[in-house]
């Protein structure tokens, strides 16, 4: 869009040095993932946790057939991710889309030149309106997952900017415009109870990586009645504040949007301060059970190891992960049959958990050459 604003205006200075970036920043792009995958999580057994999606006649035929199969399901993922998106940008979220709206509308109707900065605009918003179409239908089967309805890692990055514009546009709003915001509040109000209580009533554990945000919030705040009432409170309040604005009272109004930000960040406050102690917490039990078997492959210059993966216990292998990611320089195979790499192989060092141990007697804690808090460690290269 950029370039092609640079061409209308004729200068194609800025349309090659446009293009040029853009060129260069798929490159980079495509460089880093190249190294992720080949320095952090690749394992020769294909366990490499990169998620890749193709758009060929095929996928996109069974998108728009996953729509059509199952209209219910898409409806429900879609609104509990529109419910995280609202809560994740503290609302304003809802400024930019009108704007772009009223943009495309103001082009079509009035065949008025949209600026930079609307282009721009509409940009963001057709991309995270995509993103969150397409992270639905991604989702769409995963109904056993507590953190199905509000999965957002494929498309929050596009809700930064976003957020950024609409704090922008809330300062400087006019007075009509704040019963979108209005609208917006209303929507989340309805729609946070019902997330929430169906996220209650699946029973597997939420992954918060996929939704930092509610996942935050459920870290803050675990009881789900209390947690609803907060963020009720909350948005009830900046409610108030936005119909205030709008009826135009004799009010220092100008304020009431530094308010509405300071409340947002007092919510967030608390939800970092919980969520990090938490995390800090993780990081140290997961340091702690992985300790010895790190040390032991340090202190004994092993550069190689088999992790022995049960299929029907563990769908992924958590702490080889853990374990390659602080050694970049060992190479981890992924196994998942014990005996047919033993027979094959003269010296051999192998990692197993509790669980897949379970399979084989032979496999004792006594005989490990590291036994720690579930995981063992059995080196056969002397």
């Amino acid at each position: 869009m950029a370039a092609s604003l640079s061409i209308r205006h004729r200068s194609y200075v800025n349309t090659g040095l446009v293009i040029s970036l853009g060129a260069f920043s798929v490159i980079i792009g495509l460089l880093l993932k190249e190294w992720t995958l080949i320095h952090v999580w690749t394992f020769k057994s294909g366990y490499s946790g990169m998620n890749t999606i193709s758009f060929d006649s095929t996928s996109v035929g069974g998108f728009i057939n996953s729509i059509i199969s199952h209209p219910n399901l898409f409806i429900i993922s879609l609104m509990g991710k529109a419910e995280a998106s609202l809560l994740t940008t503290g609302f304003v979220i809802v400024l930019p889309i009108i704007e772009s709206i009223n943009s495309c509308k103001a082009t079509i109707f009035n065949k008025s030149k949209n600026s930079s900065l609307d282009l721009l605009i509409i940009w963001l918003v057709i991309s995270f309106a995509l993103m969150m179409v397409l992270t639905s239908i991604r989702t769409l089967f995963w109904m056993e997952r507590k953190d199905n309805l509000v999965y957002m890692r494929y498309f929050d990055f596009c809700l930064i900017p976003l957020m950024f514009i609409g704090w922008g546009l809330f300062i400087q709003m006019k007075r009509n415009k704040y019963i979108y915001l209005a609208f917006g509040l209303i929507a989340s109000l309805i729609s946070f109870p019902y997330v929430i209580q169906k996220i209650a009533e699946i029973p597997t554990g939420f992954n918060y990586i996929c939704s930092s945000y509610i996942g935050g919030l459920l870290l803050a705040i675990p009881d789900q009645n209390q947690l609803v009432q907060t963020v009720q409170i909350v948005q009830s309040i900046l409610l108030a504040g936005t119909l205030i604005l709008f009826l135009n009272q004799k009010w220092k109004t100008h304020y009431i949007p530094y308010v509405w930000m300071l409340l947002y960040a007092g919510m967030n406050g608390i939800i970092y301060f919980n969520v990090n102690n938490k995390l800090l917490e993780n990081r140290s039990t997961d340091l702690d059970r992985i300790a010895e078997v790190v040390n032991y492959i340090s202190n004994n210059s092993i550069h190689e190891l088999d992790y022995l993966l049960d299929v029907q216990t563990e769908s992924y292998p958590y702490d080889a992960k853990l374990i390659q990611f602080l050694n970049p320089e060992l190479e981890i195979n992924v196994i998942t049959e014990f005996p047919k790499y033993f027979e094959t192989k003269d010296s051999t060092v192998y990692l197993v958990n509790r669980e897949s141990r379970k399979n084989y007697p032979a496999l004792t804690s006594e005989n490990a050459d590291v036994s720690t808090k579930g995981l063992f460690l059995y080196d056969f290269t002397d």
